[in-house]
């Protein structure tokens, strides 16, 4: 439990890892779960926001090789340009080089026709029945006039030695209320499929139809946790 304060206008996300054990710190077994958050403020201390989980049995890794460590993405913190739009190591559409950035001197605009779709995309080697995590910075530039009107997804693709696309990671991170400073976004994969020899990391920008403002991100972290 802490106590914040947030103006008016602004928002707050908080991330939390559960351990899968009740208050009597015995483990969850496996089945649906509702877990709620709340917020003691007297105005607010009957409200909640649910989430619903199933927990499935657990899976033992299969033997194989070891998590390669530290971040898995080539220029990560998108300060190696070709030109203006190609950031080195990362294929999109719609991205432009900007120096809004949370670190370094640049960073990846996406959303510079405001009113067309935006993707970022890395490809990296990915291994079999290993969880893996990918997190990253956020921003929204506002413009003049600021309509901001638009959804920003992230989320990992798992595909087989012949290039097949085998599934999409649970769960996708989804946020249509992006600050105007930066912060910082995560989510874990869960086991990868038992075929898995790539993984793509992948950021869509969709604006609304009366959007007028972009997205920025930077110092993305991807990387296979065990």
């Amino acid at each position: 439990m802490t106590r914040i304060i947030i103006q008016p206008g602004r928002n707050q996300t908080f991330n939390a890892v559960w351990n899968q054990r009740n208050s009597a710190r015995r483990l969850v077994r496996p089945g649906t779960v509702t877990i709620r958050g709340y917020n003691v403020a007297r105005e607010l201390q009957d409200r909640s926001v649910p989430i619903t989980i199933n927990i499935r049995p657990s899976e033992i890794p299969a033997p194989g090789p070891e998590c390669p460590s530290g971040n898995l993405l080539r220029n990560s913190g998108l300060e190696e340009w070709r030109n203006e739009t190609s950031p080195v190591g990362w294929n999109g559409q719609n991205i432009n080089r900007t120096r809004s950035s949370k670190s370094g001197n640049f960073a990846a605009e996406m959303g510079s026709v405001r009113t067309s779709r935006a993707l970022l995309t890395q490809s990296v080697n990915g291994i079999p029945r290993r969880n893996y995590k990918l997190s990253f910075w956020a921003r929204e530039n506002q413009k003049i006039p600021s309509v901001g009107d638009f959804t920003l997804g992230a989320e990992v693709f798992f595909y087989d030695a012949a290039g097949r696309f085998i599934s999409r990671a649970d769960p996708v991170f989804n946020q249509n209320t992006i600050p105007e400073r930066y912060n910082l976004y995560a989510l874990t994969t869960g086991l990868s499929p038992a075929r898995t020899t790539r993984a793509e990391v992948r950021f869509l920008f969709t604006p609304g139809r009366d959007n007028n403002n972009t997205v920025s991100i930077d110092d993305v972290d991807f990387r296979c946790l065990f």
